[in-house]
């Protein structure tokens, strides 16, 4: 678990120090149930790994075990959901068999985090993805542990926004939509980390999103200026980043009805 707590000090403290890819993945069953997976590829983040691990004078330096030996590890979610406070009992259910998997290999400067979880129901998959985007999907890796102390010269740096948190996202029976939600993106450019991120320029086009949904039958109606669907209709995916959501934020909006 710490190092678990450790990757996500790290995710949270990144910004713009290279190139970030976040895959989400979702497999429609015929009977509605599947599974959602989100793997985010870090090995960009390598030098900064480095040089947080050297900033960070602590004892028990986290960032510096992270940094000195390969990792090949997977938690089971649902364990941690079981004592983590604030949540429903419907919130844990939705992590139920969830895991999180972790991989980095310092030779090949491989670095990535995938978040697996199988639901029973696609109407499942919109509750985790709001409640990840509430904080509480991320904020449960430090309940009962210590707050780890963010290396020196990285205090209040911010993090990256997720695309998906400034659009409302229905899962349901026959029908999977990303909608603009003007409000989030207008909430966005009032704070300061917005100008901040915008002025990183041709970076945020090295963030990329990526999205692939995999049907269970034929798309019959698809909306959408990035979707691409498959040959025989059953695959849909939509790529794009973050420099697109500063600059066509609509052009990110999708509908696909199957």
């Amino acid at each position: 678990m710490k190092k678990l707590t450790a990757i996500v000090l790290l995710f949270s403290a990144f910004v713009f120090s290279g190139c970030l890819d976040t895959v989400e993945e979702l497999t429609i069953a015929k009977d509605g149930s599947g599974t959602y997976k989100t793997t985010m590829d870090m090995s960009g983040m390598f030098d900064m790994i480095e040089m947080m691990a050297a900033m960070d004078t602590s004892a028990n330096s986290q960032l510096k075990k992270l940094s000195d030996k390969d990792i090949d590890s997977t938690f089971n979610l649902s364990s941690v959901m079981d004592t983590a406070a604030g949540v429903t009992e419907d919130q844990r259910q939705l992590y139920k068999g969830a895991t999180i998997s972790l991989t980095m290999k310092q030779k090949d400067k491989v670095f990535k985090m995938a978040m697996n979880y199988p639901f029973k129901k696609l109407e499942d998959v919109q509750k985790i993805i709001e409640l990840n985007a509430s904080g509480k999907g991320v904020d449960i890796f430090n309940k009962g542990e210590k707050k780890q102390e963010i290396p020196p010269g990285m205090e209040d740096k911010g993090s990256m926004p997720s695309i998906n948190n400034f659009f409302d996202i229905t899962y349901k029976k026959g029908l999977i939509e990303r909608k603009l939600n003007e409000t989030k993106l207008e909430d966005l450019k009032k704070d300061e980390k917005y100008s901040q991120m915008k002025s990183a320029g041709d970076m945020l086009g090295s963030i990329t999103y990526t999205s692939i949904l995999h049907l269970p039958k034929p798309a019959t109606k698809v909306e959408g200026a990035m979707v691409k669907l498959s040959d025989d209709k059953k695959t849909v995916t939509i790529k794009s980043t973050l420099a697109d959501l500063f600059d066509n934020p609509k052009s990110l909006g999708f509908r696909i009805e199957y």
